[in-house]
Parts: structure tokens; C-alpha cells; sequence
């Protein structure tokens, strides 16, 4: 028996610890990951919504445009403000100096 042979027999073994800890890997959809436990209501729905913003998917880039929208909408008011507020103090400015 060859070296390749043998290697591929303890790949293949049962008793191997790599093995063994490869057939217990922690799966991504979270098999065989740590304690069991209930899965409650809120964590159901934390995971779905997750999903649809594509965290676990991997899907970041749509998740960092929303992100970022949600960021700018919140900022346009200010901004906005900061704009009509400065060209209504010079309009106030150029009223009363005309007088």
C-alpha cells in the first residue's frame, strides 16, 4: 500500500479527530453549532428579517445601500434647514440694510 492509499484511508477513518471534527463542523444555517436551544418568536423573526435585508445571505451591499439611504433621508432635513436658514438670515440682512 502506498503512501497516497494510507492517507486516503486516514481521511477516511472514523477514529481520525479531524474527521471527526469535520463531520461536526458548525453548518452555516446554525446544524450542530454549540448548545441546543428553543428558537422564540423574536429570534425567528430577528433571523427573517436578517435574511431579507441579506446579512446572512451575503448580500452586504444591498444592506450598506439601505444603510446609507436611510442616513441621507435623515440628514436631507437638517441639511436643508441649514440652507433655507442661511439664505433667509442674508435676505434678512439685505432687507434691513436697504432701509
Amino acid at each position: 500500500m502506498n503512501y497516497i492509499e494510507e492517507h486516503y484511508k486516514k481521511q477516511n477513518s472514523t477514529d481520525n479527530p479531524r474527521m471527526h471534527d469535520q463531520k461536526n463542523a458548525t453548518m452555516l444555517n446554525g446544524e450542530n453549532s454549540g448548545p441546543k436551544k428553543q428558537k422564540t418568536i423574536p429570534y425567528i423573526v430577528m433571523v427573517g428579517v436578517l435574511e431579507y435585508l441579506g446579512v446572512i445571505t451575503k448580500r452586504i451591499d444591498y444592506l450598506t445601500d439601505i444603510i446609507v439611504a436611510l442616513a441621507f433621508a435623515s440628514l436631507l432635513p437638517f441639511i436643508l434647514g441649514l440652507l433655507f436658514g442661511i439664505r433667509l438670515i442674508i435676505r434678512i440682512r439685505e432687507l434691513t440694510e436697504a432701509n
